[in-house]
């Protein structure tokens, strides 16, 4: 298997507004991993989103958090690309605030039951937070974190344990004392286990409210039963954004392209428009 890949993602922010209009990522291929990740600065323990009413049409929901102790809150949603995606995408929330949000691409991401994990994290008012690890179920995988800070006197945001890092930042409303501030970042897990703790703090060392979560997506699986004479067995998946196929026991799977230089590559050739490329072999 191979770990989940970010490519494109967007970002936009409002002001005190119950809406937030978000435009898709470049390079959205059938089969893609859709991300998008929402954070404002209501201070009350309502929900802000949910899987019914507040949510990007056609995207479900991963986890909701924040209440009061936070005064901030966040939500992560999920799509699989099927090609009837809009240009843009409008994320209703419950109450008018200053909102943020990204909208993103990741390749390579199991396209059923993609989310590997979940673990939520306690709400604080202090300088940092602790996002509790999950534990994964399959090699691969690729973990993310999202947090939120209250107030525009954030950013500057680090994480500081092993393997994570921060992708991106962002602040709504900013130069307001008022305003609503988070970041995201990944962590790839080459092996089953536990993705640990992170630690997010900014630069500043302010002391305000914080919430956040982590969860994990995992790679597609690899199937046996697609044996070549003279090459040994290739390795089956499902169709994703896989635009070599073969149709077996009524199943359509895909057959992954990968560099001639990898070790899971096989002796078979395909050329495509980057260059040649080998079929993934069964290991």
């Amino acid at each position: 298997m191979a770990i989940p890949v970010v490519g494109d993602y967007t970002s936009n922010t409002a002001t005190d507004s119950a809406s937030l209009t978000l435009t898709k990522p470049a390079g959205v291929q059938v089969g893609d991993f859709l991300l998008i990740l929402v954070g404002n600065d209501n201070d009350t323990s309502t929900n802000q989103w949910d899987d019914v009413t507040y949510k990007p049409e056609g995207f479900t929901l991963i986890a909701e958090a924040g209440d009061t102790a936070s005064d901030s809150h966040i939500a992560a949603f999920y799509r699989i690309a099927d090609g009837s995606e809009g240009e843009t995408i409008d994320v209703p929330a419950e109450s008018a605030m200053d909102y943020w949000g990204f909208y993103t691409r990741v390749s390579g991401v199991r396209p059923t039951n993609p989310i590997d994990g979940f673990k939520a994290s306690p709400t604080v008012a202090a300088t940092y937070i602790d996002l509790l690890g999950v534990g994964t179920d399959v090699d691969d995988c690729l973990a993310f974190y999202l947090q939120a800070f209250d107030g525009a006197d954030g950013g500057g945001f680090i994480a500081s344990d092993t393997g994570w890092s921060k992708t991106a930042e962002i602040e709504a409303n900013p130069g307001s004392p008022v305003g609503a501030s988070g970041s995201w970042g990944t962590k790839e897990m080459p092996t089953a286990g536990a993705t640990g703790t992170v630690r997010i703090a900014n630069v500043a060392v302010l002391k305000d409210g914080w919430c956040g979560f982590q969860f994990t997506i995992a790679p597609p699986a690899y199937y046996h039963g697609f044996s070549v004479q003279g090459v040994g067995e290739l390795a089956l998946c499902s169709v994703g954004n896989n635009p070599l196929r073969i149709r077996k026991g009524g199943t359509t799977y895909g057959l992954e392209l990968v560099k001639i230089t990898e070790d899971k590559a096989s002796a078979v050739r395909i050329k495509v428009p980057v260059g040649i490329r080998a079929i993934r072999k069964f290991a």
